[in-house]
């Protein structure tokens, strides 16, 4: 059997009952004490050290409780937030055998650091020495006996005793109290944490007078088989129990009367005769014996042997500490040890981690490097800073929270105060990428996409949403475009939303077109634009107009002229006669409607004997000598200004204007005409004769002759 072999405990073992507390006579508590020192006294010590720890009491809990040995089964509770312990134990001496040079051998000491749970139990056996007065043969413990040694029955008393020492019981620490070493019963060895196995009895002189072997101290192999040369008759020293080792329980020495083997901890006890029985230690065999009785142990050493000249000394028990210890030592306990155990909790908090959900991270801290679940210890009152990292990648894993020990939310940095034991969890989700586009109708046409769950965006187009997450997706056209359809991971559909199970990358495209339809004015005339279904209504200051309409809708446009234009729709696609249109709406589509001015002519004449001008404001009339001299097409209703101005005549003629006729009727000024239709005016001009006034002076005086009209002078 491996020597550190793995017993962990179980961290649902037991309960928590509350505080430390012991259960047999024989404990006592030692508050403030020093960690047990490992450095113990004794043969040469095997020391491992596997982690480093705060190794001094930090409070009132922290205290050292020691169990002596009361041959009972006792319980020691692990206090609340104690997380750490070391165990120092200490197995029982040989007895020494009778004679001079035949001394019992050590207990061993075994000392160690174990990783528990608050209000664990553990089960304390405390093994005690060998023999004694009156029953100096008698093997030491009730549950992991010493062998017993063995009586005088060939033994000689002249050279002052006739019997064999019993070897020391073994002291050893479990986490089941199931069986607890009880009689007729196996040790649960799956549980046991360590052991202290016990010195092996001296052997009886003999009858020749060679003193009897030295019982072999707990570890080592086996009794050393000294004896005296008497009638000159000596024998080597062939007859030493074996020691129980690593491999297996000792075995007794040599014949003729070889004594009884060791027993394994784990293995039903076993022995001779009614005061012998459930022995790990080989004890002495019913028809007699002279060799020390084994000591106990992991396995017990076996009993010394006998013949007519020596009495070997018992086989020491083995030493044992569980794969889960450290900080180890493995010694033989000094002389006149007294077996006891004793435990000391350390001043340190347990920080358990566990990282739990669908993805991948770590944490780290302080000795904190985890991707599943990790433990690390800590002074009491340690503030650690634990942080979060999701596997990264494409899309990788996100953080989604921490939960225990006071951390929540998601930031990925939290700090634990080391007061007590605590637990972290961090919870990672493997993401699945939703990668989306949109599409649209003959380049026109727009929208957005948005899901439900909202996931967590990655870029454009791209967002994550944990594996396994069913989404929605919904696109949403904009004020001038209507949804067509959705290209479902693969799914052709005319219907919101795109439903996807993420439970792995997904795509979608959501198309669009633009679906507006735009009205347009053009020439110079004017006029309105009125639809149906209503939405245009583009009156006559309004040079265009938008409208949108779904997908579909067939519109009646019509073209309203005002008063002097026509109408004339002039878009292909616009289905109709002269001021109306008819268009089925899918896609956008742009119309025009020309409103031009009507045309009126006005016509102009000049009448009478005489000469004149006319013109016009605004201008397209100027005539003078020709009866008809101009006519003008104006838009209609436009009003329209004539004057006249007759032309000077000959020396013989005037010519003078005598008025209008026609569209006007006024004898004098300008015509002013309205051109709601067409119009003709006239002008009159009338020539008048032109006479000559000859004047003339006489008589011898002086004067002057004038005219009120025209430059005749006349006289001096």
């Amino acid at each position: 059997m491996n020597q550190r072999a793995s017993h962990g405990f179980d961290p649902n073992q037991s309960s928590l009952r509350g505080a430390l507390r012991s259960r047999r006579p024989g404990a006592r508590r030692i508050r403030g004490a020093a960690l047990v020192a490992l450095v113990l006294t004794g043969s040469v010590a095997v020391s491992v050290t596997a982690s480093t720890v705060a190794s001094a009491p930090a409070s009132a809990a922290e205290i050292t409780t020691t169990f002596g040995a009361n041959d009972a089964c006792n319980t020691y509770v692990v206090p609340p937030d104690v997380t750490q312990i070391t165990v120092d134990a200490i197995g029982g001496a040989g007895f020494a055998g009778g004679g001079p040079g035949s001394p019992g051998g050590k207990g061993g000491r075994v000392a160690a650091t174990y990783d528990v749970n608050p209000g664990q139990a553990l089960s304390v056996i405390v093994g005690s020495n060998g023999g004694g007065t009156g029953h100096e043969n008698r093997g030491g413990g009730a549950r992991a006996h010493g062998g017993a040694g063995g009586d005088g029955l060939y033994g000689t008393s002249a050279f002052g005793s006739a019997y064999s020492g019993g070897g020391g019981g073994a002291t050893f620490v479990s986490t089941n109290d199931a069986h607890c070493g009880s009689t007729g019963h196996a040790v649960d060895a799956a549980s046991v944490l360590l052991v202290a196995g016990g010195g092996g009895g001296g052997g009886s002189v003999s009858s020749y007078g060679s003193h009897g072997g030295q019982g072999a101290d707990a570890g080592l192999n086996g009794g050393n088989s000294g004896q005296d040369c008497f009638v000159f008759l000596c024998s080597g020293g062939a007859n030493a129990g074996g020691g129980g080792s690593v491999g297996g329980p000792g075995s007794p020495g040599v014949p003729p009367y070889g004594g009884g083997y060791g027993t394994s901890l784990n293995a039903t006890p076993s022995g001779s005769g009614a005061s012998w029985s459930y022995l790990t230690g080989g004890s002495a065999v019913a028809d007699g014996g002279f060799g020390g009785g084994g000591g106990g142990g992991w396995n017990g050493g076996g009993q010394g042997g006998n013949n007519s000249l020596t009495f070997g000394g018992g086989g020491g028990g083995a030493n044992y500490i569980t794969a889960t210890g450290r900080s180890t030592t493995i010694v033989v306990a000094a002389g006149g040890a007294t077996p006891a155990v004793s435990i000391t909790p350390l001043a340190t908090r347990r920080l358990t981690v566990t990282t739990t959900g669908t993805g991948t991270g770590t944490v780290t801290g302080t000795n904190i490097s985890c991707g599943a679940t990790c433990k690390a210890w800590y002074p009491t009152g340690t503030q650690v800073t634990l942080t979060a990292t999701p596997l990264a990648g494409a899309p990788g894993s996100r953080f989604v929270g921490w939960s225990g020990a006071g951390c929540t939310g998601t930031n990925l940095t939290c700090t634990v105060d080391m007061n007590h034991v605590q637990s972290v969890v961090a919870t990672f989700n493997d993401l699945e990428r939703f990668t989306y586009t949109t599409s649209n109708f003959g380049g026109h046409g727009a929208g957005t996409i948005t899901t439900s769950p909202a996931g967590f965006p990655c870029g454009v187009g791209c967002i994550d949403f944990d594996r396994g997450t069913t989404i929605a997706a919904t696109g949403t056209a904009d004020n001038v475009s209507v949804f067509q359809y959705w290209d479902c991971h693969g799914s052709y559909q005319t219907t919101n939303p795109c439903t996807l199970l993420m439970d792995r990358s997904r795509v979608g495209t959501a198309g669009f077109a633009e679906n507006v339809l735009t009205v347009r004015k053009a020439g110079a005339g004017s006029g309105r634009i009125v639809s149906s279904p209503a939405g245009i209504d583009c009156d006559s200051a309004c040079a265009t107009q938008s409208k949108f309409y779904g997908w579909g809708t067939q519109v009646n446009l019509t073209a309203i002229p005002d008063p002097g234009s026509t109408a004339q729709w002039g878009t292909y696609g616009c289905n109709g006669n002269g001021d109306t249109c008819v268009h089925t709406m899918e896609g956008s589509f742009a119309p025009t409607v020309w409103f031009t001015k009507n045309s009126v002519n006005l016509n102009v004449a000049t009448t009478g004997t005489g000469f004149g001008h006319v013109v016009s404001s605004p201008s397209g009339i100027d005539c003078g000598l020709s009866s008809v001299c101009a006519y003008f097409p104006y838009e209609q209703f436009t009003t329209v200004t004539l004057t006249a101005t007759p032309i000077t005549g000959t020396p013989y003629n005037d010519t003078t204007f005598l008025g209008w006729s026609g569209a006007c009727t006024n004898v004098t000024g300008p015509c002013t005409v309205t051109l709601d239709v067409a119009k003709s005016v006239s002008a009159r001009f009338d020539l008048i004769p032109r006479y000559q006034l000859h004047a003339s002076t006489s008589g011898n005086g002086s004067g002057t002759v004038a005219a009120d009209v025209g430059d005749l002078t006349c006289g001096d």
